[in-house]
């Protein structure tokens, strides 16, 4: 069954044999359900946050390593200067 997607704008369905959505492009909407397809959809609000909320929490962890072994190459660094 054809329904038109009114945020992209394209004529889609869903292939039960392919198990995927196969859009049109130039197909007339005339008459087609109204209705998002699953790429326009937005995700659940609950998880609404959660990407920029994993993301900060990984960007603090991979400073924080980096400082550390900054340290640990700074203190070897500084051994073998001394030992010169």
């Amino acid at each position: 069954m054809l329904s038109y997607c009114p945020t992209c704008h394209k004529a889609w369905e869903y292939d039960r044999l392919e198990k995927r959505e196969v859009k049109h492009d130039g197909m007339p909407s005339f008459g087609l359900e109204r209705k998002e397809c699953s790429s326009c959809k937005e995700p659940p609000k609950s998880f609404k946050d959660l990407p920029s909320t994993l993301a900060r929490e990984r960007h603090k962890i991979l400073l924080q390593k980096i400082a550390t072994d900054n340290q640990k190459l700074l203190k070897k660094n500084v051994g073998k200067k001394r030992t010169k």
